[in-house]
């Protein structure tokens, strides 16, 4: 779950089944969201919220975000391309994120605004391979984060794969 999620292109939460299934999440395009809310809200917009609660297995490929645009003028206002989250364990064969594309800029914004392309916040094993990431704008009125990818949580010590992407940050 995503606090104060106001817009999102795909929200997948995945909780409390015990089975064995793999679900394939490909080919989709998620674009041109806008939140026109001017006003001083910590509002976030994400393409794809990916929660995972279970040893699941998932291959999450081919999709494409961009155009996500956030007016919100609160201080902890969010553009997020892929935001992962849960308290599944899973092992490295099970969660795969490849040939994904996400551009973020939000330069049609004067208001300062943290952009991520891609925020993993769970300690689930994961695999990255062959995406592109794009992350651009102005810094607006004050000092905002932004990066194209961020590890937020690791605490049972589970790694990550992260290889032969390509990783752009301009703002």
């Amino acid at each position: 779950y995503t606090a104060n999620l106001a817009m999102a292109g795909i929200v997948y939460h995945h909780v409390n089944n015990q089975g064995t299934n793999t679900s394939v999440i490909h080919n989709n395009t998620i674009s041109n969201f806008t939140s026109t809310n001017s006003g001083a809200n910590d509002i976030t917009i994400t393409g794809f919220d990916f929660l995972n609660d279970e040893n699941e297995s998932y291959s999450i490929q081919g999709n494409l975000i961009y155009g996500l645009n956030n007016y919100a003028t609160g201080s902890s206002s969010i553009i997020t391309g892929i935001n992962i989250t849960g308290g599944g364990t899973a092992s490295f064969d099970s969660l795969l994120f490849i040939n994904n594309s996400v551009v973020l800029d939000n330069s049609d914004s004067t208001n300062a605004m943290t952009i991520y392309g891609i925020y993993d916040n769970t300690d689930a094993s994961k695999r990255f391979y062959h995406n592109t990431i794009s992350v651009g704008g102005n810094n607006g009125s004050g000092s905002t984060g932004s990066a194209c990818y961020v590890k937020a949580q690791d605490t049972e010590g589970f790694g990550n794969i992260i290889k032969n992407n390509v990783f752009r940050n301009t703002k």
